[in-house]
């Protein structure tokens, strides 16, 4: 499959793709993600997807991963059936890491990514995506629609933006 449309913001998902799939096969990993690993490769992932990324930006960028799966983990245990929803979910799968048969999954990224993404990671009944910046906020009618506690996620989203774009947000939030 091609990414080579993919540019600017967009471009950035394969980053913690790449981390996650270079991580999971190490015997002492931090993070174990087989699903990162099987959409990398069919992405045919190269160590470009990095951006040039050090060993130390990679470690950090997992650990960091692994952080949110433990907050998800969290609010799903208190909150069975809970709603996630992913900001600038690009090809997250903590869907997969976390799928406990209950919650449901609401991933929110710019229309090219969101068509990639569906091709790799396709939507099914309980983890949906919308194709649309997180920043245009209609898309919290569809979460507000689904009438369940609700974890949003923001997994080093925010810092492509300016405080003045992202406030909007997160007080609609």
């Amino acid at each position: 499959m091609d990414t080579s449309n993919l540019q600017g913001i967009a471009r950035t998902l394969l980053v913690p793709l790449a981390c996650r799939a270079l991580e999971s096969p190490r015997p002492d990993a931090i993070l174990h993600d087989a699903r990162a690993v099987e959409v990398y490769n069919a992405l045919a992932g190269t160590p470009d997807f990095l951006m040039g990324m050090g060993k130390m930006d990679v470690f950090v960028a997992t650990m960091r991963a692994r952080q949110f799966d433990a907050f998800t983990r969290d609010f799903l245990a208190r909150n069975p059936g809970g709603l996630v929803v992913d900001l600038g979910c690009g090809l997250d799968t903590r869907f997969d890491r976390l799928k406990d048969g209950q919650m449901t999954w609401l991933g929110v990224d710019l229309p090219e990514v969101i068509e990639l993404r569906r091709v790799v990671l396709p939507d099914g009944e309980r983890c949906k995506t919308i194709p649309q910046s997180m920043l245009e906020i209609s898309w919290l009618d569809e979460a507000a629609r689904l009438i369940k506690p609700v974890l949003f996620l923001a997994e080093g989203v925010f810092p492509y933006f300016s405080t003045a774009d992202v406030r909007p947000l997160v007080m609609a939030m």
